[in-house]
């Protein structure tokens, strides 16, 4: 009879039995937030911004998330009140600017068949009014809950810009 004991490389605690010590490449998921689409023009087809949470690599453990909005230079009444996003089950959900505003946690399952880990994708919608504005943008973040360890940290916050329909001096990019 023969015991085995197999390292994971990202392992924090190391032992000196460890073949593993120094290799740092790893296979811990990092989680990142992009604005998948990061252009809206209000009063168009084109009226929405779409963020999206995606996690690198599968993991054997919940990656434990918030989700924060920050309007920037937005107003309230530029966006309609309720976001949408796809949870984990896969059902269309709703949250609101303002439960945004003060962080949504969510948890990004664990998923130790190896398959591909949920990725919420938020939209907002901007609202058509009929007041002349500049460019606006807001920003969405993204933290590991408190006490989170079994993921890090990668691109933190994407940025979205509503234009006006009515601007002659609109730039896509």
């Amino acid at each position: 009879t023969a015991t085995g004991t197999i390292f994971d490389e990202d392992s924090v605690t190391r032992s000196e039995t460890d073949p593993a010590v120094g290799n740092e490449q790893g296979d811990k998921p990092v989680v990142s937030i992009t604005a998948t689409d990061a252009v809206a023009v209000e009063g168009t087809a084109n009226s929405t911004l779409v963020f999206t949470v995606a996690q690198s690599n599968p993991s054997t453990l919940a990656t434990d998330i918030i989700v924060t909005l920050d309007l920037g230079t937005v107003e309230a009444t530029d966006i309609n009140s309720v976001v949408t996003y796809i949870d984990a089950a896969g059902n269309p959900a709703t949250t609101t600017v303002a439960i945004l505003q003060t962080g949504l946690a969510l948890s990004i399952p664990a998923t130790p068949d190896g398959s591909t880990p949920w990725s919420p994708v938020f939209t907002i919608t901007a609202t058509q009014d009929a007041i002349y504005e500049v460019s606006e943008a807001l920003t969405m973040n993204l933290a590991l809950a408190a006490g989170e360890t079994d993921a890090t940290l990668g691109n933190a916050t994407a940025t979205g810009t509503i234009f006006d329909e009515d601007s002659v001096t609109r730039s896509e990019t």
